[in-house]
């Protein structure tokens, strides 16, 4: 479980410098470094609700890591793609795609996506409604006037959230290294959005002045 979510959880990174070098958005050394803590508070959060006894395998940890790069690269893609086409047009495709994808590999696996009892079928409405149109599509909302690495780095806010809710409707009270992990991504990404206001200041001057 660690091993998986550590390397899904490394897109920040690979968003970070894949911009800078696609983009040529410049990576500042505050950035950088904000970035890198807020992984190691990723880290350090998964740990302390990790499994023990369970070894990782070489395939699992694959799987999470082409995770990591899929979740990059859908960004990355996204950020260019909402520089031309609206927000509503991009949603309705990326997930009419989506929806057409998993419909094609069911029927090429040999799996059934009807009848589900209706307990299951208000859960998928749910998942639906709250984490694909209230989530994915802020996110791909966002990318229009956010830089793809900064709404990366907000992806890491997810734990953060999850812990706080699971602490309040279940009870389930986060472990030291839980806190001290999502207080860490919080700050880096307190760190993030201050540097990035003062680089916006300054690039608003430079224009004034030309």
């Amino acid at each position: 479980m660690l091993h998986s979510t550590v390397l899904v959880t490394i897109h920040p990174l690979i968003v970070l410098f894949a911009s800078a070098l696609v983009f040529r958005q410049p990576v500042t050394r505050v950035r950088g470094i904000a970035t890198a803590v807020a992984f190691a508070g990723a880290i350090l959060l998964a740990s302390g609700g990790s499994i023990s006894g369970r070894a990782p395998t070489l395939y699992g940890d694959l799987l999470a890591l082409l995770g990591g790069v899929a979740v990059a690269g859908y960004l990355m893609i996204g950020g260019w793609a909402r520089r031309h086409v609206p927000a509503s047009q991009y949603n309705l495709t990326v997930h009419a795609v989506a929806a057409g994808v998993l419909i094609v590999l069911a029927h090429l696996l040999g799996r059934s996506l009807w009848p589900y009892p209706p307990r299951e079928l208000v859960l998928f409405a749910a998942l639906a409604f709250f984490c694909t149109i209230l989530g994915h599509s802020l996110l791909n909302w966002a990318l229009r006037s956010v830089r793809a690495s900064d709404v990366s780095l907000a992806i890491l806010l997810e734990p953060v959230f999850a812990s706080s809710l699971a602490a309040i409707l279940f009870h389930e009270i986060p472990g030291p290294q839980t806190v001290i992990g999502a207080v860490i991504i919080l700050g880096a990404m307190v760190i993030v959005r201050i540097t990035g206001r003062g680089n916006e200041r300054g690039a608003d001057r430079r224009d004034h002045a030309s």
